[in-house]
């Protein structure tokens, strides 16, 4: 007893063991925070920890925090090894709540890389494996954000549009302010390239509404895009309005964007000599893209006029030179993510031949299992059936005997002691407990006694209704209702008038074994009716009756001893 009481004290230390936080749980958390707020904290405290000391959990949750922390520090990714690796642990532990913010950081891992397929492939993935509700919205609208943003370098823009506008429906539940700002200039930004400037114009001044909050340089992106709504527009005084302010507070991410815009709204404007500055500038970038871009608008019709002559070998030379390294690198970069997605197929392949093999081994596991659970049920049914036979057998025995000896007292107070006397009670219950063999004796005086009579003694039942009622079914062919118990009640009350016991001294007779079809038969022969008679008011054929008398002449004589001993016997009874 006292083992039982401190069992459930045992399992609940056992539970509370299992769902133990990792003692790691706590400071992942607190980096987790940093990583958002001060990222290069987030990186130190990250460094500070013994790699090696940790568990297979906390190692991942560890790596899939420096992968954060780094892309949120801007530090470029230059290798998919770790990400893959974290990607295939949390897709194994999705109960952990990881594996979409695993995605998300393959996806910014592809986008550094410049494999953008892949890239995009992880983002809807991530997507995907988003929870259909209870999930973190901020999670979710930032990956819709990056979704749209690769669409947009992509240069799909009408398929970043439906992502950036959910990202935003998002951000309005939890007053993202800043993700606001930012994403209704993207969306402004896709519309001018769908040629949409109404819409344009409207994300624009929804930007607007955020710009009080933002820095100067968010501010000279704003209007920048501004700028070039107002340029698509063909408003060139409303542009240059525009685009001056930018130029000179723009930071270095945004200064090359409002470089080429103003660029472009120079060209338009007839202003060779600043257009010309704003494209030098660009073509001296130490940004690739900025490069070609700048020297294109160089050597463009709108300033070909105002380019140096002093300058043209020189900026002819850098364009030569920039071309051709962009052939390469575009070849190199096309290289790249063929290598990727041959890579990626190959992981995948591996895995699927991994579930797959696993999934044969838990199928075959899983049809021993059925096979066996069969095989013992089979058994089972086997045992409890040969149990039931038995059991059925002693049923039948003992329904027998017991039909027999409650027909045995008014049998013997009938024929009374081979003299007809009435026994009394005493000598009825001595009857009723008396063995089997007893009964047999007293079938066989009841079979003398039978004998004894004459042929003139034969008896049947008077001209009853019931017989009579009998007689019109058999004129008319029809068999008696096989519902209609009330007939069968009136044969019998008929018969003993004539026959006293008549049923008690038949189941004498045939030791309790007579069934209820051979009664029926016997009510019949006692009512004086012949075989064919009798098929028609039972409805079955003659054959049928026949099989029933002689397996109720079997069960009296212990033999078959033909039809006309049985109606014989049943007559005198």
């Amino acid at each position: 007893m006292k083992r039982l009481i401190f069992l459930p004290i045992l399992i609940g230390l056992m539970c509370g063991a299992c769902s133990r936080k990792s003692p790691m749980d706590a400071g992942f958390e607190k980096i987790d925070m940093l990583c958002d707020t001060d990222p290069h904290i987030a990186m130190s405290m990250l460094d500070s920890i013994d790699y090696g000391a940790l568990s297979t959990a906390d190692r991942h949750r560890y790596d899939l925090l420096s992968i954060k922390s780094r892309d949120k520090a801007y530090v470029r990714h230059t290798s998919d090894s770790l990400v893959l690796d974290v990607v295939e642990y949390y897709d194994g532990h999705r109960k952990s709540g990881l594996y979409p913010e695993a995605l998300y950081y393959g996806g910014r891992v592809y986008s550094d890389i410049g494999d953008l397929p892949t890239a995009l492939e992880f983002f809807q993935k991530a997507l995907n494996a988003m929870p259909d509700d209870n999930y973190d919205i901020k999670s979710k609208s930032k990956i819709l954000s990056q979704t749209g943003r690769l669409l947009e370098s992509l240069r799909l823009h009408s398929q970043a549009i439906p992502y950036i506008k959910e990202s935003i429906s998002l951000s309005y539940v939890i007053n993202d302010s800043a993700s606001l700002f930012y994403d209704e200039m993207l969306l402004s930004s896709l519309y001018i390239n769908c040629d949409s400037l109404q819409q344009a114009d409207h994300h624009l001044t929804e930007a607007s509404r955020y710009s009080s909050i933002m820095q100067p340089e968010d501010i000279a992106l704003l209007e920048t895009e501004k700028a070039s709504l107002y340029l698509g527009r063909g408003d060139i005084d409303s542009a240059l309005i525009s685009v001056r302010p930018s130029l000179q507070s723009a930071d270095t991410l945004c200064r090359n964007l409002a470089l080429s815009v103003a660029t472009n709204i120079y060209k338009a404007a007839a202003k060779s000599d600043s257009a010309y500055i704003c494209a030098k500038e660009l073509a001296l970038s130490p940004c690739f893209n900025n490069r070609i871009y700048g020297l294109s608008a160089l050597f463009s019709a709108e300033l070909s006029s105002a380019l140096p002559k002093d300058s043209i070998a020189f900026f002819v030379q850098a364009y030569n030179k920039h071309m051709e390294e962009y052939i390469n690198r575009y070849e190199v970069q096309d290289s790249l993510i063929q290598n990727s997605r041959y890579n990626y197929s190959q992981h995948l392949r591996y895995r699927n031949q991994a579930e797959q093999e696993k999934m044969k081994i838990e199928r075959q596991r899983n049809r021993a299992v059925v096979y066996g659970g069969l095989v013992t049920v089979i058994l089972i049914l086997i045992w409890i059936g040969m149990k039931y036979r038995n059991l059925r057998k002693k049923c039948l025995k003992f329904m027998s005997e017991a039909n027999l000896l409650k027909a045995i007292t008014p049998v013997r107070r009938i024929i009374g002691c081979k003299n007809n006397a009435i026994v009394s009670e005493s000598i009825c219950c001595e009857v009723i407990n008396e063995p089997l063999s007893e009964g047999e004796q007293l079938r066989k005086d009841l079979l003398d006694d039978i004998n004894r009579q004459s042929t003139d003694s034969d008896r049947e039942p008077a001209d009853s209704t019931v017989v009579e009622r009998l007689k019109t079914f058999i004129s008319q062919e029809k068999c008696i209702p096989a519902k209609d118990r009330t007939i069968w009640k009136d044969i019998e009350e008929a018969i003993d008038d004539v026959t006293s016991g008549f049923h008690s001294k038949l189941m004498v007779l045939t030791l309790g074994r007579m069934t209820q079809n051979e009664y029926e038969v016997a009510l019949l022969i006692k009512c004086g009716f012949k075989p064919k008679e009798i098929s028609i008011l039972l409805a079955k054929a003659k054959s049928t009756v026949a099989e029933r008398r002689s397996a109720l002449s079997n069960k009296i004589f212990g033999e078959v001893s033909g039809n006309k001993q049985l109606d014989k016997i049943i007559l005198r009874l």
